[in-house]
């Protein structure tokens, strides 16, 4: 399930905005996390120096398609 496709089916399921919010800011809070330990595992602990050197908008691109998001 893409980022998108959760946000939406949680907005689709909540009446409250303050409970859309704390949601929202989870889920923001989850993908921050797994592309960071991705960014650390899988191209910091290689050493993929051609990784390395890609734009931050690039390695996000890379790890939301690895991960189906």
């Amino acid at each position: 399930m893409t980022l998108k496709d959760k946000i939406y089916d949680f907005v689709r399921e909540s009446s409250h905005a303050e409970l859309i919010t704390r949601g929202i800011e989870d889920i923001a809070d989850d993908f921050a996390i797994g592309f960071a330990e991705w960014y650390e595992e899988e191209i910091l602990a290689k050493g993929d120096y051609n990784m390395i050197a890609k734009s931050k908008i690039q390695l996000l691109e890379i790890y939301k398609k690895e991960k189906g998001l």
